[in-house]
């Protein structure tokens, strides 16, 4: 059985429930030093959002989320997201590990391509949680967004991926 044929995501398509894809970074340089063999076996190659293509094609209904942007593979994220409106992003690790600039020019790079609305934030923080912080304050100072298009990185977007009841939005807006 190929992943392809996976009932999973046939299951996961008819009953709306989202599928995510750890894609890079996540190993190299970071976690090779830090989790040799958790991460040994990784290469760059599998970070490519086009090899889920195939997936989207066969479930066009599939609620795919790509982990870490995909990063360094922009613009064939860019492209799925293109020809996939129910694909979104989640900017956790790039975040906080990128230099500044280049995290801007990426998230820059979605926002300008018409994605705002499809970028959600992400910690992805089991080990270090003092790096949320770092993240919150890399999308924070991002000088080139607003405070809407901050807004729907931190919530707004996931809560529409996640097809939150406006109930369900109201309660955690109300904690705030």
């Amino acid at each position: 059985m190929t992943l392809l044929n996976l009932p999973f995501f046939s299951t996961a398509e008819r009953l709306g429930i989202p599928v995510g894809f750890h894609l890079f970074p996540g190993g190299p340089n970071y976690g090779i030093r830090i989790m040799p063999r958790a991460f040994g076996a990784m290469r760059a190659y599998n970070a490519r959002p086009k090899q889920l293509e195939d997936i989207l094609a066969k479930y066009p209904k599939l609620k795919l989320y790509i982990m870490h942007g995909a990063w360094p593979y922009i613009e064939e994220l860019k492209a799925l997201m293109y020809m996939y409106p129910n694909v979104y992003v989640d900017i956790a690790v790039v975040n906080w590990i990128l230099p500044t600039e280049e995290f801007n020019f990426y998230l820059k790079s979605l926002i300008r391509a018409g994605f705002e609305d499809r970028i959600m934030y992400g910690s992805d923080q089991m080990v270090w949680p003092q790096l949320i912080s770092t993240g919150i304050e890399t999308v924070n100072n991002a000088a080139f967004l607003t405070l809407e298009q901050k807004e729907n990185i931190f919530y707004n977007n996931a809560a529409q991926f996640l097809n939150l009841s406006d109930k369900k939005i109201a309660e955690h807006k109300q904690r705030l």
